[in-house]
């Protein structure tokens, strides 16, 4: 057996590998972030970190009290600054009381740590192998037999789990020797959670008759994380050539690929726009129903945190939008407004006054904030009289189409209006009555995730 002076040379590894200076360990109080928090402590002023903790109330158990006070009395005792988030979760009967307390715990985890930050979890071989079989009951690729990488993007901050590769035994080992006390969280005993069931039933089973089964499914996990990144750099070159300007997917591209590059290429769409991938029996409905639905439709279908439009034969990975704001809001330069097409927009003042050229994302605004307040107004009507510059007067819904603006994003597209009169249709065009006006403005538009 490994010995328990091992885990610490893990520990400094994957933290060197990983250099943060600003460092997070969520703190549940039982033996593995224990052990971590011990390894952490000690190591701190020779990797030159600071070190703080947060320990998430979940609210289910009668004993969530007292874990929350062992957990200030050791970060006390080992000046380590803890913070104590208190969160709720829901308890549905089709739902995953695990899913459910697993989502909640990391919101309040992505809420505590700092901009920049590294989070710490104590996850550790024998958890990655739970994650593995998991994945394998619900019959996923390899991105879900991946399971748990040692460290990845999370929030504004990254998130790493510097046990993966030590296994509960030399963890427990870990704490003997060092004289550790910790808490035991009273459901870890009940088989009715899955991974319960696998930590107390079958692991051991299959340890009984292979020993090394631990650490021979964490590397096939392990092997799998390597095969979903190679397979991610090829299907971006193709994704790069099915995607549009505005991150729709170009149905015909889409259509001379073969379907498993094709559902790969989905995929890796919704993943770089942050969504969970539905499963492959819903994905391949997407092809079938939306992107290949008759002509004259206007098919959509619905996912939990978004839904899959089609539009000009491209499709759309559409989220839920907030609702319009009825009352004007005022623009002022320098200031980021929220538009209510999921855009922010910004006025700045022209680098080159008199000049037409524009960046990317850029637009510009033949006005000058100070003759009058400019405000942000939404269509109370898609017939409504606009005349763009050097052009006829026409209905806004007209305009709209002929810019490419997505039946669902026209009520939300912005309008500009100084005083009464409309000076522009944000992003599309400016109006007509200003073309006598210098070009001394820029609206600059990006993404609400990006800004």
């Amino acid at each position: 057996m490994a010995q328990p002076s091992d885990i610490v040379g893990q520990v400094k590894q994957q933290l060197q590998a990983h250099p943060n200076p600003q460092r997070c360990l969520a703190l549940s109080g039982g033996v593995d972030s224990v052990v971590l928090l011990h390894i952490l402590v000690s190591l701190r002023d020779s990797l030159g970190f600071t070190l703080s903790a947060v320990h998430v109330d979940h609210g289910l158990s009668a004993y969530a009290h007292d874990w929350a006070q062992f957990c200030q009395q050791l970060c006390r005792q080992w000046q380590v600054p803890l913070h104590i988030s208190k969160v709720s979760v829901p308890q549905h009967a089709r739902q995953s009381l695990e899913a459910n307390a697993r989502a909640a715990r990391y919101q309040a985890l992505g809420s505590a740590l700092t901009d920049g930050g590294q989070l710490l979890t104590a996850q550790h071989q024998d958890d990655q192998v739970e994650s593995f079989l998991l994945a394998a009951k619900r019959g996923s690729g390899v991105a879900g037999l991946a399971a748990m990488p040692m460290c990845k993007s999370f929030g504004q901050g990254e998130h790493c789990r510097p046990l993966l590769a030590c296994s509960r035994q030399q963890i427990e080992a870990y704490a003997q020797v060092n004289a550790l006390n910790w808490v035991e969280d009273d459901s870890n005993q009940s088989t009715r959670f899955d991974r319960n069931f696998l930590r107390l039933e079958v692991l051991p089973l299959l340890q009984s008759r292979w020993p090394q089964v631990s650490q021979t499914m964490a590397r096939s996990a392990e092997l799998c994380g390597e095969q979903q990144a190679l397979l991610e750099h090829y299907v971006t070159m193709d994704l790069d050539r099915c995607q549009y300007t505005d991150n729709s997917l170009l149905i015909a591209e889409l259509a001379s690929c073969n379907p498993a590059q094709r559902m790969a290429i989905i995929r890796l769409w919704l993943k770089q726009q942050g969504f969970h991938c539905p499963a492959a029996a819903r994905l391949k409905l997407v092809w079938q129903q939306v992107a290949q639905a008759a002509t004259s439709a206007e098919p959509e279908m619905d996912f939990k945190q978004f839904s899959i439009r089609r539009y000009q034969q491209r499709l759309y990975c559409v989220e839920p939008l907030a609702e319009i704001p009825s009352k004007p809001i005022p623009v002022m330069p320098n200031q980021t407004v929220a538009l209510a097409n999921g855009l922010t927009l910004c006025l700045t003042k022209a680098c080159k006054p008199n000049s037409s050229d524009s960046q990317a994302g850029e637009h510009s605004l033949g006005v000058k904030a100070g003759d009058c307040l400019l405000t942000l107004r939404y269509p109370h009507s898609l017939n409504m009289k606009v005349t763009p510059y050097k052009k006829r007067q026409q209905s806004l819904k007209k305009v709209l189409q002929g810019a490419g603006i997505p039946p669902w994003l026209r009520p939300r597209t912005g309008l500009l209006y100084q005083g009464d009169d409309l000076v522009a249709v944000i992003g599309v065009c400016q109006c007509e009555r200003l073309n006598h006006q210098p070009i001394d403005y820029r609206m600059t538009l990006s993404s609400a995730k990006t800004s």
